[in-house]
């Protein structure tokens, strides 16, 4: 694809950004969680991955957690009655070829009001991926954005979305001739097999990081603990390792 479809991308009027919710009535583990997650993007697949109308998008799996109302001033959609309760949700952004914005909004809550599972949706008329993305991933040491940083990044991110979509079996579950497990550990492996941790400090003030190249072949632990995911943290000034619970 021409750099040039990517001209109005940072116009956030361009974009369309939907959330989907799960029905925060019902009580799901993790597994029951995880089903629902495939089966949404089963759904929502054969329009997605039409390049031919949408040129990027990203989706991602959140919660549960409190329903924030923080983007109903921008929705064109939203709950009539935003629930008291804890919500899982997926968040939705598409960037359509210009001047196909509307068909593909309309495209999609057609699928959505047929989808079954699908508690209910909200659809919000934009989305500002400098102020999201661009400082994320494209930001220079004096504050300003690099927009071919941040193109490079979100290319990869709709890359990596576009290859889920095609790895989801239709019985809701991965591919079992798919090497799942390295799909994120080639990525670990590039950036060097550690993460640094957002805002994660050492009691020394040194920067923390997670190892996530290291447990294949580990000697195996039995601990009870509280929370997961449980990742090994290293300190990059006095070496000290910890366990922390993060998601990544």
């Amino acid at each position: 694809m021409a750099d040039t479809q990517f001209s109005g991308i940072w116009r956030k009027e361009n974009w369309i950004q939907f959330k989907l919710y799960d029905d925060p009535s019902i009580e799901r583990n993790w597994k029951g969680h995880l089903n629902w997650y495939h089966t949404m993007l089963r759904s929502l697949r054969p329009i997605i991955e039409n390049e031919q109308d949408i040129l990027i998008s990203f989706f991602t799996v959140y919660g549960p957690q409190h329903y924030d109302a923080f983007e109903r001033v921008i929705a064109e959609k939203s709950l009539p009655n935003p629930p008291d309760r804890n919500v899982r949700f997926i968040k939705l952004r598409i960037f359509p070829l210009l001047g196909r914005r509307e068909q593909v909004r309309g495209s999609l809550e057609e699928r959505f009001d047929a989808c079954r599972g699908l508690w209910d949706y909200e659809t919000l008329r934009e989305y500002d991926v400098t102020e999201d993305l661009g400082n994320r991933y494209g930001r220079n040491e004096n504050g300003t954005v690099d927009h071919d940083r941040t193109l490079r990044f979100m290319k990869y991110w709709d890359a990596g979305c576009r290859y889920i979509l095609s790895v989801i079996a239709e019985s809701g579950t991965w591919q079992n001739n798919v090497d799942v497990w390295g799909i994120p550990h080639l990525i670990n492996n590039a950036l060097g097999g550690w993460l640094r941790v957002p805002n994660g400090k050492c009691d020394c003030g040194g920067d923390l990081c997670i190892g996530t190249s290291y447990f294949q072949n580990a000697t195996p632990v039995t601990m009870s603990v509280t929370s997961v995911p449980l990742f090994l943290t290293g300190c990059s000034s006095c070496d000290r390792m910890t366990l922390r619970s993060i998601n990544i």
